[in-house]
């Protein structure tokens, strides 16, 4: 069974050859910590330490994924690119290029995806990614199908 959280949850895509030095510059957590095979829960704080927005990152070959609230989408996209400036770095809202659904985690398994154990691991096939966001005993993935085609990706947050 799936849900449809595209109406909840929207993307923000960083890109370009400063993307990580510029997001460990702005946000709370140590961003080499994130890899293609792992992903991170962080925040992005005013200079006082308050808590403006949080999400998880995703590292894609070309980019960091974003995924956050719909409602603070607009907001950290547009804060995010006051902070750009002579950097290397495109901060985009890339919500319509993809869909997100939660879904059983029987679902993933038959996608072909091996998942991986490990809180916060991220694991591929072909051309799925899946990221397991909570412990191991409450199992919930986040899925992207990456493709080339000018249509829409899917991204799965499975339960």
């Amino acid at each position: 069974m799936n849900t449809h959280l595209s109406a909840q949850f929207g993307i923000i895509k960083v890109s370009g050859n400063d993307a990580k030095d510029f997001l460990q510059a702005q946000l709370s957590n140590d961003i080499s910590l994130v890899s293609q095979g792992t992903s991170q829960i962080s925040s992005y704080n005013s200079p006082k330490g308050r808590v403006y927005a949080t999400f998880r990152i995703i590292q894609t070959d070309d980019a960091y994924l974003l995924i956050t609230t719909q409602d603070q989408i607009v907001f950290l996209v547009k804060r995010l690119s006051m902070f750009v400036m002579r950097s290397d770095v495109s901060v985009t809202n890339c919500s319509s290029l993809y869909t997100l659904y939660g879904a059983a985690e029987n679902v993933i398994r038959k996608l072909g995806i091996e998942i991986e154990e490990n809180e916060n691991s991220v694991s591929q096939h072909n051309d799925m990614l899946a990221v397991q966001v909570l412990d191991s005993t409450n199992k919930r993935f986040i899925a992207k199908k990456a493709t080339n085609s000018p249509k829409p990706h899917t991204i799965y947050l499975l339960k």
